[in-house]
């Protein structure tokens, strides 16, 4: 009896490894494959346009642009109508960007250095003394050049 118990063991528990390695296997394998497609949301997320998150510092800059910072430390809480405003405007916003990057209509990376270029003339230091007195940086500015110039494009594209 006891050799046939050890036959039994040895055979099945042969089959308990594989089995259980198999199952291994399978949960890394669907892990692997469905957590690739989830997007981890930002904890101060507010909207997402497809896989993009607009976030709330974004929203918070945005109205700070607006209203400059001495304005908005006195919005503080009263100010959800224009975040809100603030919110839809960033979403049309990417929306028409994503468009654009669709149909290859965004604006590029020479386009927008030829228009700072452009904006910067022959004085660096007045150029940066008018960034600073909007409380912009130059990616702020570069961001608001991209924005429009694709938005002009896709416009010019899908109206002619």
């Amino acid at each position: 009896m006891q050799a046939g118990w050890q036959g039994h063991k040895a055979r099945h528990g042969k089959r308990s490894s594989i089995n259980t390695l198999t199952l291994i296997v399978c949960f890394f394998t669907y892990v692997g494959v469905t957590g690739c497609k989830q997007n981890v949301r930002p904890v101060d997320a507010m909207a997402r346009v497809n896989n993009k998150f607009i976030l709330r510092s974004q929203v918070e800059a945005r109205c700070k642009l607006l209203l400059g910072s001495d304005r908005m430390e006195n919005l503080a809480d009263n100010g959800n109508s224009l975040r809100l405003a603030v919110l839809q405007q960033l979403i049309r916003e990417e929306i028409i960007q994503q468009q654009a990057e669709k149909l290859h209509l965004a604006a590029t990376d020479d386009e927008i250095d030829e228009k700072v270029a452009e904006l910067r003339g022959t004085s660096t230091v007045q150029f940066d003394a008018q960034l600073a007195a909007q409380n912009l940086t130059i990616d702020d500015l570069k961001g608001e050049i991209r924005r429009v110039r694709s938005e002009e494009k896709l416009f010019n594209k899908e109206v002619i």
